[in-house]
């Protein structure tokens, strides 16, 4: 079983909600190779549709 750790420090056998202080996980686990990778979703940037003069 992998642990993950809690903003604020703690080790927690869930990944969703820290097992010692209840605190909201937003990282990954530890020992992931992806650990300091941003987890924020890439949204494409998209043109606008260019407008004709008529």
């Amino acid at each position: 079983m992998t642990t993950a750790t809690c903003p604020k420090g703690h080790d927690s056998g869930t990944h969703d909600y820290c097992d010692t202080c209840g605190a909201p996980m937003h990282g990954v686990a530890r020992d992931s190779p992806a650990v300091g990778v941003r987890e924020d979703p890439v949204v494409p940037v998209v043109p606008r549709p260019v407008r004709t003069r008529r």
